[in-house]
């Protein structure tokens, strides 16, 4: 009976180690570790299309990922897809801190 329930600790906890360090990477490669400490959604704000978001591919600092995109009032929001957004919170980046740049051509 022991041993089963040391293995099994075993298992949740690599599961868990897993899990948790892989979010923790992929956070930091994608650099939404860094936008969350400036820009996290405060519970105040207001949704405002209930739902009605559009899913776009968005590239980052080394990776890409899925993100949904709502435009707000006070700014521009941005939440991953599952199940990314387990662990990364969604982002509410003002406006006056979007910036019109051009991207690089063919």
């Amino acid at each position: 009976m022991f041993d089963e329930l040391t293995a099994l600790f075993s298992f949740l906890l690599i599961v868990g180690l897993l899990f948790g360090g892989g979010s923790w990477l992929y956070s930091w490669m994608t650099g939404w570790s860094q936008l969350t400490k400036l820009y996290a959604m405060k519970a105040s704000v207001q949704m405002v299309s209930e739902g009605s978001f559009r899913w776009v591919a968005c590239d980052s600092r080394w990776t890409s990922l899925s993100v949904s995109l709502e435009i707000y009032p006070q700014g521009l929001w941005l939440k991953p897809g599952f199940p990314l957004n387990f662990f990364m919170s969604a982002l509410l980046i003002p406006w006056e801190k979007i910036e019109v740049t051009e991207v690089g051509g063919d």
